[in-house]
């Protein structure tokens, strides 16, 4: 899988955009902020996944601009 497509970027964003995007998915997806709506333990598990998989997406894009 893409690093580019677990963040939902191109290849081709500055690296100012793909830095937007993830903050703006990293507050979507947050597990404490769904655990604070009161989601299931199961999605909050799902979601801890999830944000582990674009933490690494986005290092990884910064690494490899550098």
């Amino acid at each position: 899988v893409s690093y580019y497509k677990v963040l939902g970027v191109e290849s081709t964003d500055s690296i100012e955009e793909i830095t937007k995007t993830y903050k703006k998915v990293v507050k979507e997806y947050h597990p404490d902020r769904l655990q604070g709506l009161g989601l299931p333990k199961d999605f909050v598990e799902l979601a801890n996944k999830k944000m582990a998989m674009m933490n690494e997406a986005y290092n990884e894009i910064k690494k490899s601009r550098k």
